[in-house]
Parts: structure tokens; C-alpha cells; sequence
């Protein structure tokens, strides 16, 4: 229930916090029976909220143990299909809890769940895969030895952020061809160091293959000359979620370039462009932004003194953002209530008002694109 209903109204706080959601490769996910979902893990909270919003089956989630023990967050992990994973950082007596985790997750397998694993093992801020652990692997032999002939598939994913820490800015999700794990035993003793090995260094290709990739060095380039990435494309403000195939290889395109030093200055980004819809939106546009002015800067203030990391600021930001706006309009509508309005009146003219704000940034970035074609 909990799950259910954190999954709606989040699904369009993300729709809000970036400017567009590019999903390709959505049908690789099987249905029904038992997969394990692999992913890179460069932002936090923020890849398994966008997964668990945009792919259609409900996921499990292996997080870290120790948030489990803070008692106002445990119940929200319980409720949302979160299983505990203790490091050795948490401790010896913890990591024996792991076991119990690993039972959990084997049998949730068995009954043909969706498991999302960051195969990675930590979080950074890159735009590459990292070195894929051999966790996910011994997950998978685990289950089959205990569950021998279980149909159980592992599905590659990559989540790739053009401005990692920017509103607005954008998501490439790449999913994979779902990979048989019983295709790749070579004996019959299953939970080999050998399979184990194979299962690992084909996820991380799969991986590779799925992830627009840069050097650590260039990320900060990237990210400066990321509208560059559109120009030889047609940027189309809706859909919000859009499954353009094409979007991974342009941005492919643009690393090389990036890589091959071909940019050497972009042009400022201006608030006001003049073309049609920019002068028809731009007064309900300022109006949108005063409406939600108090949540919206009060929810970067504390995101960014809140955040004692980087790989961490997306995430807080949404939460952060998700409750303040809650409590606003719950504001609005007790004062729609006292003033002797109609109890929805002030809640419904922030709601739609902001939402014009958000087409009109759409617009005013497509007009900045068209600026920067000229520059090349």
C-alpha cells in the first residue's frame, strides 16, 4: 500500500525534477518469474526511485543495513520492499545478519519477485561503469542451488545524468536484454568460482554497453557543453518520458567529441527567448514561480546544507521537496478554508501556474538549443 502510493506521487515529483526521462528497452523486462536487476549507482537515492517509479513490475530493493536501524526510517524501508545489507564497516556482529538477508532474498526469488541490485557495490558520481562486484553472481547461484531450474533472468541496466546535480537536466535509463542464469553453468556444482566469474564479467559488459561513458576528468566539460549534445537532433518537450532509442547515441556522439576537444565555448543561457509561446507563457510562467516560491527555495536551502555528500543532493532534494510541497498545500487548503474559498481554490492555482513554469522552462531550454546550433 505504502509502495503504491509513494510510487504516484513520486512518479511526478521526478517528472518535475528533470526535464526529460529517456526509458528505452522497458519491454526487456520479463513480466513475471524471477529477476535480478542490475544497475550502476552514481547518485545516491535516486536510480532506485526511478526505477521503481518507471518500470512497470514492483521491485525489492538490497540496501544498506545501517539505515535500517534509525526507527522513523525503518518502517518506510519495510513498507517499501527494502532488505538490509551489512558492510564491514557496520560491523562483525552485523554482517551476520546478512545471512538472513541472503534467506529473504532467496526466497523472495523463488516466488518471482523483481530484485534491483547495485552490482557496483557503492555510490560515485561518474558517468562509467565501475567494477562490477561478485554479489549479484552469488545472489543468483544461491538461489538456483537451493531452487534448481528456477527460470531466473539477470536484466543489465544503466542510468546515465547529463547534469548529475542540476534541476532540470536529464536521465538516459538503458535496459538490457534479459540473461538466462541457467545458460551459463559449466558443471553441475553451480555456485563455482568459475560461473561465478563468468555471471560477473558479462553483467559488466552488458553494463558497458548500456552506458554512455567519460573519463572522470571530463565530466565537468561534459556537463558544461551538455546542450551540445543536441545538435544534430530535434528536442521535443513532451513527452516527458520518452523512449527516443536514438537519445543514447547522440549523447555517445557528443562524449567522443567532448574527448576530442572540438568545443571551446557555449553560449549564456537567457530567461526569456522571443518566439511565440515564450510570449504567451512568460506572465503565467513568473506567476507559477511566486506561487511555489516558499517550498521550492526553502527545499534547495535545506537540501544543500542537509546533504553531507554530493552523490546524495538529488535524492534529498526530491524528498525534501515531496514533503515540504505536501505541507504547502495542506497550507493553502486550510486557508482556502479560513478565508471562505472553496477548500482547492489556492492549492489548484499553484499546481496548474507551476505546472506552466515547467513548460515554459521546456520551451525557453529548446529555444537556448536553437542558439547553440548556431555556435557550432
Amino acid at each position: 500500500m505504502v509502495y503504491k502510493f509513494l510510487r504516484i506521487i513520486v512518479k511526478w515529483l521526478l517528472k518535475v525534477y528533470f526535464r526529460k526521462i529517456y526509458l528505452t528497452g522497458a519491454e526487456n523486462i520479463p513480466k513475471e518469474g524471477p529477476v535480478l536487476i542490475t544497475a550502476n549507482h552514481p547518485d545516491g537515492f535516486t536510480e532506485p526511485l526511478l526505477l521503481a517509479c518507471f518500470l512497470k513490475r514492483p521491485l525489492h530493493f538490497l540496501v544498506r543495513g545501517d539505515l535500517f536501524k534509525n526507527p522513523f526510517l525503518e518502517p518506510v524501508l519495510v513498507s517499501t520492499n527494502q532488505i538490509p545489507i551489512f558492510r564491514s564497516k557496520d560491523g562483525f556482529s552485523n554482517l551476520r545478519n546478512n545471512e538472513k538477508s541472503l534467506e529473504k532474498v532467496v526466497n523472495l526469488l523463488s516466488k518471482g519477485i523483481a530484485l534491483l541490485v547495485f552490482a557496483e557495490g557503492s555510490t560515485k558520481l561518474v558517468k562509467r561503469i565501475r567494477p562490477i562486484q561478485k554479489g549479484t553472481a552469488k545472489i543468483a547461484f544461491q538461489t538456483l542451488e537451493q531452487h534448481p531450474g528456477l527460470p531466473l533472468q539477470l536484466v543489465p541496466v544503466s542510468l546515465y545524468y547529463t547534469e548529475q546535480v542540476t534541476f532540470r537536466s536529464e536521465v538516459i535509463i538503458s535496459i538490457g536484454e534479459p540473461i538466462s542464469i541457467n545458460d551459463y553453468f559449466e558443471d553441475e556444482n553451480v555456485n563455482t568460482a568459475k560461473n561465478i566469474n563468468k555471471i560477473k564479467e558479462l553483467t559488466e559488459e552488458k553494463m558497458k554497453t548500456l552506458m554512455p561513458s567519460i573519463g572522470d576528468k571530463l565530466i565537468r566539460k561534459a556537463e558544461k557543453f551538455a546542450p551540445f549534445a543536441y545538435a544534430n537532433s530535434s528536442y521535443q518537450v513532451f513527452p516527458v518520458l520518452d523512449n527516443n532509442p536514438l537519445r543514447k547515441k547522440e549523447e555517445d556522439q557528443f562524449l567522443a567529441k567532448v574527448v576530442n576537444n572540438e568545443f571551446s565555448d557555449i553560449p549564456s543561457r537567457k530567461y526569456f527567448y522571443f518566439d511565440a509561446w515564450s510570449i504567451v507563457l512568460i506572465i503565467p510562467a513568473i506567476i507559477g514561480i511566486m506561487a511555489n516560491a516558499i517550498p521550492f527555495f526553502l527545499t534547495k536551502y535545506l537540501a544543500d546544507h542537509l546533504s553531507n555528500a554530493i552523490v546524495f543532493l538529488n535524492a534529498i532534494r526530491i524528498v525534501v521537496g515531496l514533503i515540504l510541497f505536501l505541507f504547502y498545500f495542506f497550507i493553502l487548503i486550510v486557508l482556502s478554508i479560513v478565508v471562505g474559498l472553496p477548500w482547492y481554490l489556492l492549492t489548484a492555482i499553484s499546481i496548474l501556474f507551476g505546472i506552466v513554469f515547467l513548460i515554459y522552462e521546456s520551451i525557453n531550454y529548446k529555444s537556448y538549443l536553437k542558439i547553440t546550433k548556431q555556435v557550432l
